[in-house]
């Protein structure tokens, strides 16, 4: 059996964390960082593309989606270690998931790790 994850915001950020041992692939898209934006501890860091996290686990193919622009929200993810990255023109953290939709970064993926 083979994994397969895709997460966006902070669905991302679960992936990040994930440790499957039988895992195929992970796709990030403009992962956020929920530690980073909790008004209870004092914290409210919407732009987190100055933060770089490491990988759980190094099992598999990894990327990490990452939108250009903060016009939605002021949202944007953050970086991960050791994974293939891309910043995709002309997006926002709503947007980015059109995109990657759009150029079958998650089907190509998918095939991939069926192959």
């Amino acid at each position: 059996m083979k994994v397969i994850l895709i997460g966006h915001s902070y669905g991302g950020d679960a992936v990040r964390q994930s440790n499957f041992s039988n895992m195929c692939s992970r796709i990030t898209i403009d992962p956020i960082n929920p530690v980073l934006i909790n008004p209870f501890i004092g914290y409210w860091i919407l732009n987190q593309r100055d933060y770089t996290y490491d990988r759980v686990n190094t099992a598999g193919r990894f990327i990490n989606v990452l939108a250009s622009s903060e016009e939605w929200g002021g949202l944007l993810g953050y970086r991960i270690a050791g994974t293939a990255e891309g910043i995709e023109p002309v997006t926002n953290h709503k947007t980015i998931i059109n995109r990657v939709l759009e150029k079958g970064i998650a089907s190509s993926e998918v095939q991939g790790c069926l192959e």
